[in-house]
């Protein structure tokens, strides 16, 4: 899914460009909302798809708070089941 989609023409003034990493949380994002048949991205999926960055600001979070990807997603999934 990364470089689909393309700008056409020239950049617009105060345009700011997606870091890789923001573009990959993006198609995570698009993955959960997929994997619980939802049509539309929410930001369930968002922070769904955050749990699975291995680097940056997030992974440095989960390590200093001693929690796993993995764990967190689970966490994150029970707590939306629980509200639905």
């Amino acid at each position: 899914m990364t470089g689909r989609y393309r700008a056409v023409g020239a950049a617009s003034p105060g345009y700011l460009p997606f870091t890789a990493r923001a573009k990959k949380s993006l198609e995570y994002s698009v993955r959960e909302a997929q994997a619980g048949h939802d049509r539309h991205i929410v930001v369930e999926h968002l922070a769904l798809s955050l749990t699975r960055m291995n680097e940056g600001l997030v992974a440095e979070i989960m390590l200093t708070f001693d929690v796993s990807g993995p764990a967190l997603h689970t966490a994150i999934l029970d707590r939306y089941r629980q509200a639905s």
